[in-house]
């Protein structure tokens, strides 16, 4: 039985209301009980240490076709469905996991500003804008990029906004961008993975903003946005295991640093895993690189005479455009392995394609704990907020479909 905190939901906006320390609790229990389905990675390993356990579950995934597959990877809740009745603790799995979506506020954006931004990024963009409440004063929006996000918060609030950036063709351009506008925007250049002083009195009170701040970007605005006494900070946290320290995932809060659950950053990876936005040719190319270093890998066991995984470096796309003898001279290269003369490059190749099939239905079960593991990680930072006195919601700004990366957690200073 799990020992996660019951949860009772009886509608979207009531689990968006969830208590934070509750939902937190109740996806620690399930994620550390369960945590041989998610953190072994298939792609290094030959046979999921769950499949004697749960027969009935690889039967089931053993069974769907490729065309299956294609679709249960789109759209993670048909192989929830799939799923549910072999394995019933994933419902309240998945009670803890929903967000509501974000209340939003009818603002109107300047035309000239969605031609200067990509059509899926301007959405997330004015998403993020609406979803935040009304602001004045001064507003600091970290890692901003060419200012998107500052033009359209300038233009629809009262607010004088400073973007801190560290590309200076970002900052030029940004800033001419803002000028033609004659928006109150001025760009400060500054690298913000070095400690960043909040004790000047321009950065003290006003609100935080980070949509889409890398890893230890959005925790360094955490704490800079804490230290200075923000009025608020608002954040839309991705790519979670781009952190500077160690292998081990550090938590930001003292609930978590008191959590069931270790991560390592590997572990943490699994959280950003799914994309929407993905040409037909980037995904073919991914699939057939993935398959190249599957063939390579059961060839390099053997020649080893190891069953373990050897990562072998990035790939130098032009490769891509070659075939599988040349990569796996390449990667026996680069990993210091003599290849015989006589390898049969056919049957490994042949072996890659077997495997990728099967590491793409094991990893249909482990994208079931893909989106609990990032709420626990936005949790994490959530919590982070509360306990250093802030009123904090957590919610759903915009759809998967616009981007995958899609939460908000808001707090405002009590």
């Amino acid at each position: 039985m799990s020992a996660a905190v019951p949860l009772h939901p009886d509608a979207a906006s009531e689990r968006g209301d969830l208590d934070l320390l509750q939902r937190f609790q109740s996806l620690d229990a399930l994620l550390a009980e369960h945590d041989y389905f998610w953190k072994p990675r298939p792609f290094e390993t030959t046979h999921p240490s769950w499949r004697q356990l749960h027969p009935e579950l690889y039967n089931a995934i053993s069974c769907q076709s490729d065309a299956e597959v294609d679709v249960c990877s789109a759209e993670p809740a048909r192989f929830q469905e799939i799923a549910q009745p072999l394995l019933p603790w994933l419902s309240e799995l998945s009670r803890a996991s929903e967000l509501a979506a974000a209340s939003s506020r009818p603002l109107t954006f300047s035309p000239f500003d969605a031609l200067h931004a990509p059509g899926r990024k301007w959405r997330q963009v004015t998403a993020f804008a609406a979803a935040l409440p009304p602001l004045s004063g001064q507003v600091h929006d970290w890692c901003s990029g060419k200012g998107h996000l500052a033009r359209a918060i300038a233009g629809a609030n009262e607010v004088t906004m400073c973007c801190f950036e560290l590309d200076a063709q970002l900052c030029e351009s940004g800033q001419a961008l803002a000028d033609k506008q004659q928006l109150p925007i001025h760009y400060v250049r500054q690298d913000l993975l070095q400690p960043f002083d909040s004790s000047k009195e321009a950065y003290r009170g006003g609100w935080r903003l980070g949509l889409h701040a890398c890893g230890q970007l959005h925790v360094n605005l955490l704490r800079a946005g804490v230290d200075s006494a923000a009025d608020g900070v608002a954040i839309a946290p991705c790519c979670y295991h781009k952190l500077c320290l160690g292998e081990q995932y550090q938590p930001l809060s003292e609930t978590a640093r008191r959590a069931s659950l270790t991560l390592s950053l590997k572990d943490v990876s699994l959280a950003v895993q799914e994309t929407v936005t993905a040409s037909a040719k980037e995904r073919a190319q991914r699939e057939k690189e993935s398959q190249w270093r599957l063939g390579f890998d059961v060839l390099q066991r053997q020649l080893r005479n190891k069953d373990e995984y050897l990562p072998t470096p990035s790939l130098p796309k032009a490769m891509l455009n070659g075939d599988f003898t040349a990569f796996c001279a390449w990667a026996a290269q680069e990993k210091q392995l003599t290849l015989p003369k006589d390898i049969d490059y056919a049957q490994f190749a042949a072996a890659g394609r077997s495997r990728y099939r099967e590491v793409r239905r094991v990893e249909l079960v482990r994208h079931l704990f893909r989106r609990p593991l990032e709420i626990w990680l936005a949790l994490d930072r959530a919590l982070f907020l509360q306990e250093r006195g802030y009123e904090v919601t957590m919610r759903e700004f915009c759809s998967r479909e616009i981007t995958p990366r899609n939460i908000l957690i808001k707090g405002q200073l009590l």
